[in-house]
């Protein structure tokens, strides 16, 4: 590992061991007091995009648009929020907040527009990321899956720092009883879900995937794709039979996991809960005993062959930063890999196949290859 690495991996796992000392949650009713209910108001031009959130952080009502608190609330914030692209980024979110029944309307309506073809995506988004990162991380999912399909982002309330990762965990954990209810709900308005998850989130959407199995009101078949992108979960109970993984790939549906050895928010998180976890190829910490010795440069994400299933190793990719922990919206090959999967077409050439003597079988993404022969493009 690097010096710079080594020492941001350092400054984490002591900012956990001084987690206990977490900032007291305000009092909402200042917040929350003169916040009302808007009309869902839609995109005039092509230009603008609606997505729609629902959070269950405390809203603040106070500025000249309500925002969302790093805090839990015990109602839940159903919004929408229009931004508009500017050289292909989307800009600052305007946000809007609904009464539940004007918003499931106006989702209900997004969904059945010819456009839409019955389509819906669900985003949960990851440890220590704020609500604004959170709504721009959706807007490019929106935009890789095409501007048609309605995109609902679960916001649940993270801290929004590298320090809050129990604080966070606790949180998630908190909210999921909203978040499975959401999910539930969705199945009967669209048939053709899309649930993508980044880090932390994949708990949420994996735990609501499977208890909305016994809830006689859901319907787990429309859930159609499910992505886990650096998935903070413990590989060893996802990937061995009958584990997570088997849970959740049910009613002929397709998965990715996108997973990397240089993933080093998921090193941290892997020195704290003692084992490898899903969205992580280092073999250091896995159970296996006999495997750790292949170290980072092994593949121990490579798992029997399940029909629907891709795990994809991004560390090659073309990613930078110090964190590597959100190499699918930032790898340009990553993004294409991702887009191709939204959007039912054949993974690009970037993805390549491996296997183990055993017959595990994985992808890895090769940057040497082109996609369909041109250069990798920006998200279109």
């Amino acid at each position: 590992m690097n010096q710079p690495a080594h020492r941001f991996l350092a400054l984490i796992l002591a900012a956990l061991a001084l987690s206990a000392c977490a900032i007291q949650p305000p009092d909402p009713l200042p917040l929350t007091r003169n916040c009302t209910d808007s009309e869902v108001a839609l995109p005039q031009d092509e230009a603008h995009q609606l997505s729609f959130f629902h959070s269950t952080a405390i809203p603040d009502c106070g500025g000249p648009q309500f925002v969302m608190q790093l805090f839990r609330h015990t109602e839940p914030t159903f919004g929408t929020g229009t931004y508009q692209y500017l050289a292909d980024e989307p800009g600052d979110p305007v946000l809007a907040r609904h009464s539940e029944t004007r918003w499931l309307a106006a989702l209900q309506q997004a969904i059945d527009r010819p456009e839409a073809q019955g389509r819906l995506i669900v985003f949960i988004h990851g440890y220590a990321t704020e609500f604004d990162e959170a709504h721009m991380d959706a807007a490019e999912l929106r935009r890789l899956a095409g501007d048609d399909v309605p995109l609902v982002m679960l916001h649940w309330p993270s801290r929004g720092s590298a320090s809050a990762y129990f604080s966070d965990r606790a949180s998630i954990e908190w909210a999921q009883d909203e978040i499975t209810r959401q999910i539930a709900r969705f199945t009967r308005m669209s048939n053709d879900i899309t649930l993508v998850s980044h880090s932390l989130g994949a708990q949420a959407l994996t735990n609501a995937a499977i208890a909305i199995e016994s809830d006689p009101l859901a319907r787990p078949v429309a859930i159609r794709r499910i992505v886990l992108a650096s998935p903070d979960l413990d590989r060893h109970q996802a990937l061995r039979p009958g584990g997570i993984v088997d849970q959740v790939l049910k009613h002929d549906r397709r998965m990715v996991i996108y997973a990397s050895a240089r993933d080093n928010a998921l090193r941290a998180s892997r020195n704290v809960n003692g084992y490898s976890r899903l969205g992580s190829t280092s073999c250091k910490h896995d159970v296996v005993f006999a495997r750790r010795a292949l170290g980072d440069d092994g593949s121990c994400h490579l798992t029997a062959p399940r029909d629907g299933l891709a795990i994809v190793d991004t560390g090659p990719s073309d990613a930078k930063g110090l964190l590597r922990h959100n190499d699918f919206l930032k790898s340009c090959q990553v993004r294409e890999d991702l887009r191709a999967f939204l959007r039912d077409e054949a993974a690009p050439a970037y993805r390549s196949a491996i296997f183990d003597e055993a017959g595990a079988t994985g992808f890895v993404i090769d940057p040497s290859m082109d996609f369909d022969g041109a250069p990798c493009d920006p998200i279109m």
